[in-house]
């Protein structure tokens, strides 16, 4: 049925397949890369209190990992950039445009890395598991 269902164009759900990866970066040098920061009409109407909330409790570090990602959205693949806090910035890989910001899960950093074989760091593991099962950020 999943199938089915990504041929239509539907998200995956909460999976997704990683197609490749850029280790290290900065914020800055990421945004001048991408030109203006253009963001979705749903970003726009539905995530600014979720980044004044990461703001005020993490902030925003600095790139760990890029990763493009292929979650089966119609819109097509995503540019997935996952932070030294355990922040994750999602692009639009067509449109550069800000998708949305999310407050990874542990699962969901671990598949940043399995795809290569890496281990995903002590110090993230434990980041993301702070900001969603003892901060609560998510919510």
């Amino acid at each position: 049925m999943m199938i089915a269902a990504q041929r239509k164009g539907h998200a995956m759900g909460s999976y997704f397949h990683v197609i490749e990866r850029k280790v290290g970066g900065n914020l800055d040098a990421f945004r001048r890369e991408l030109g203006r920061l253009r963001e979705s009409g749903h970003f726009h109407r539905d995530r600014h209190e979720r980044i004044m909330r990461i703001a005020k409790t993490v902030g925003f570090g600095h790139i760990v990992r890029q990763c493009l990602v292929d979650t089966g959205h119609r819109a097509g693949c995503e540019v997935h950039v996952l932070t030294s806090t355990g922040i994750v910035l999602v692009f639009n890989a067509h449109s550069r445009k800000l998708v949305t910001v999310l407050v990874a899960r542990p699962g969901q950093v671990a598949r940043y890395y399995e795809p290569f074989g890496e281990d995903v760091p002590d110090w993230l593991m434990n980041r993301a598991y702070e900001n969603t099962c003892v901060r609560h950020l998510n919510y």
